[in-house]
């Protein structure tokens, strides 16, 4: 026996002409078809439940999740099963799978490293590169982690310098920006390694963490303050007058000898151009225009 809902499901006009199908085995498309009636029937532990691709009375595929279970019919043994149309749900999460795929894709194209958290503060997913940045502690960067407990870990066992010496100090600190971020964070590890970090808040509560690797930026600046340094000491110590200027003949710096010759102090030439180092206003064009006509003949 069958009702009526499930001869439309089927697309068949009536339970008569749902009946007088030859083979429930109809029902199925080909690939899908099992034997396992008789198994039950016999008393075989058999799967309840199943997910299928169903076949509709003109040949259209749509997906069916059928729970089957044994019961007495006339005093004989019987098989009956509830059968639902699932195709929508499956089409739901075809399309959630393939947004999250997308979304995979994307993450894992970013040059920074990328953590989403959840709102308990687990780690929900991470791309490649937030594991590169976090090889000494990889245990920790698995989903269902929480934060914390990597931050403890890595102040625990070395990895951040600002943790010596003040490991709960420093967590107490880190959990707090964490919560309640305010703007980037620079990080140095003991690996010598500096990361600069942005943690961003859901709505729900989450966080998305980006970090990037700027240890070669924070280098290269560092030899650019050291080489300035250099630069600066030497000219500061040069026992001439020295004088540096832009293309408008203004005061870039000069040197204590230079300020001493000229009787003006270092501050007093800031933003100012050179004309007051002439006695008049003619000598200093004059002194232009032989640029000008130096630059000429160069070209």
């Amino acid at each position: 026996m069958a009702n009526s809902a499930i001869a439309k499901m089927y697309g068949y006009d009536s339970v008569d002409d749902f009946m007088n199908i030859e083979t429930t085995q109809l029902l199925t498309v080909p690939e899908h078809q099992t034997n396992l009636h008789r198994d039950r029937l016999k008393g075989s532990r058999v799967e309840a439940d199943n997910e299928h691709l169903g076949q509709k009375a003109d040949g259209t595929p749509f997906w069916v999740r059928k729970r089957t279970f044994v019961i007495e019919w006339d005093g004989e043994p019987a098989i009956c099963s509830i059968r639902e149309d699932i195709s929508q749900a499956k089409q739901s999460e075809e399309a959630l799978k393939q947004s999250e795929e997308r979304f995979r894709g994307a993450i894992e194209g970013l040059q920074e490293g990328f953590a989403l958290y959840s709102p308990d503060d687990k780690l929900v997913m991470c791309n490649d590169e937030f594991r590169n940045l976090h090889q000494h502690c990889l245990e920790y960067i698995q989903p269902g982690v929480s934060f914390e407990a990597m931050t403890r870990h890595n102040a625990e066992n070395g990895h951040n310098t600002d943790a010596a010496g003040r490991v709960e100090e420093y967590i107490q600190e880190r959990m707090e920006k964490h919560r309640n971020p305010k703007g980037p964070i620079i990080r140095h590890n003991t690996e010598g390694v500096v990361r600069l970090i942005t943690e961003t808040k859901l709505p729900d509560g989450g966080t998305i963490i980006t970090q990037n690797d700027i240890t070669e930026v924070v280098q290269a600046e560092a030899e650019v303050k050291r080489q300035k340094t250099l630069f600066e000491a030497a000219i500061n110590n040069a026992p001439y007058a020295m004088l540096m200027t832009n293309m408008e003949r203004g005061f870039i710096l000069c040197n204590p000898e230079f300020a001493r010759m000229f009787g003006y102090t270092e501050d007093e030439t800031v933003g100012q151009s050179t004309e007051i180092l002439y006695q008049n206003k003619n000598d200093f064009e004059a002194r232009d225009h032989i640029r000008t006509l130096l630059n000429d003949r160069s070209e």
